[in-house]
């Protein structure tokens, strides 16, 4: 995995790029709106059948967020093969979204994050 990510920021496939660590992957998408004039739009249903919580609170190893353009979406799924999971997409709209089998689990400002961020500081 480290190796392909070595490969795809060479190939310039990347745009930004985090790693899935303590809190997960909800965690990571959310340090990735904070801070920025982005939102992201995101939908965990091709995860398979893990539940909710696992999908978005599991710490395992060697996992990234990454943003790509659309552009380079096959390409950066053949690097990877089929370890590759298209989440959603980064938006315009300043909020933060996430959807499983059609149920909004989160829908908020991103501003709304950060300020909770902060007060765990």
């Amino acid at each position: 995995t480290y190796l392909k990510m070595m490969q795809a920021n060479e190939q310039d496939l990347i745009v930004s790029a985090h790693d899935i660590s303590d809190g997960g992957m909800l965690t990571a998408l959310a340090e990735c709106v904070i801070g920025t004039d982005f939102g992201a739009k995101v939908t965990i249903d091709n995860l398979g059948d893990l539940s909710t919580n696992a999908k978005l609170f599991a710490e395992s190893h060697s996992r990234f967020i990454v943003s790509i353009k659309p552009e380079n979406k096959e390409i950066f799924e053949m690097l990877f093969n089929d370890k590759v999971y298209y989440l959603g997409e980064v938006t315009k709209e300043i909020s933060f979204k996430v959807i499983d089998n059609e149920i909004n689990i989160i829908n908020n400002k991103t501003a709304k994050l950060e300020d909770a961020w902060k007060v765990e500081l």
